[in-house]
């Protein structure tokens, strides 16, 4: 998944309500976080093996993932610049090393057909995760939002509880006839959100759980002995 794919933007807009402007200028210091460390990065290429690096960086995402997967409705903006961030250096520490490790094995004339299939399978891994994603969010959000329903029940305390509260809530402006009927609508759209919320929470973990699986697979890269000169990798 590529680092403008994330879930990051889908919660801030579908949950948090925020705009296209300000999820992408809350999702800004990951390019802030990228560009620096490209500049790290290419300094290391070459005197650190590549698979350390891309090791590093897999981490690095794993982490930042687990950070997101403790998100909440009363996050703000400040909370997910952190996170966001080392992202972005995550990101670098992967792909600029991997470009490397990938073509630096290859002929000058390889290079060029190589870079192109480099990229082709990148962006079509980006179109693969964004698709994957919109299903198990789609998919899990129905999933917990059976398990919650089934604590929808008048012989329920919590249920009563909260239902007398959204009840006593609208009865001041809407009549007391009028709350009756429209407060376990309002709860139901509380669960919905709730459900999404957990949703999201879970393929945080479960993107952070991938990250640390696929880390004992760069390993299998063959070891580069001088790094070439390096390929764009966009």
């Amino acid at each position: 998944m590529t680092p403008r794919s994330g879930p990051e933007i889908l919660f801030m807009q579908n949950l948090l309500h925020y705009t296209a402007l300000d999820a992408g200028l809350a999702l800004s210091p990951r390019g802030v976080g990228a560009f620096l460390a490209t500049i790290l990065v290419g300094r290391l290429v070459g005197k650190i093996n590549n698979r350390i690096l891309i090791t590093a960086g897999f981490l690095g995402l794993a982490y930042a993932s687990f950070l997101f997967g403790n998100i909440n409705l009363s996050i703000t903006m400040s909370s997910i610049v952190w996170p966001t961030v080392l992202s972005g250096i995550a990101i670098s520490f992967i792909f600029v090393p991997l470009a490397t490790s990938s073509m630096g094995t290859l002929q000058q004339d390889q290079i060029g057909n190589a870079s192109g299939l480099f990229n082709l399978m990148r962006n079509l891994g980006g179109s693969i995760g964004i698709a994957g994603l919109t299903t198990l969010v789609a998919r899990g959000a129905q999933s917990n939002q059976a398990t919650f329903v089934s604590h929808f029940s008048q012989f329920s305390p919590v249920y009563q509880q909260k239902l007398a509260a959204i009840q006593n809530s609208l009865a001041a402006h809407e009549g007391l006839w009028r709350a009756t009927h429209q407060a376990p609508q309002v709860l139901y759209g509380i669960l919905g959100q709730q459900a999404l919320l957990v949703t999201y929470a879970q393929n945080f973990r479960f993107f952070g759980l991938l990250c640390l699986a696929t880390t004992p697979l760069v390993f299998f890269f063959k070891k580069v002995a001088k790094a070439k000169r390096p390929v764009a990798a966009h």
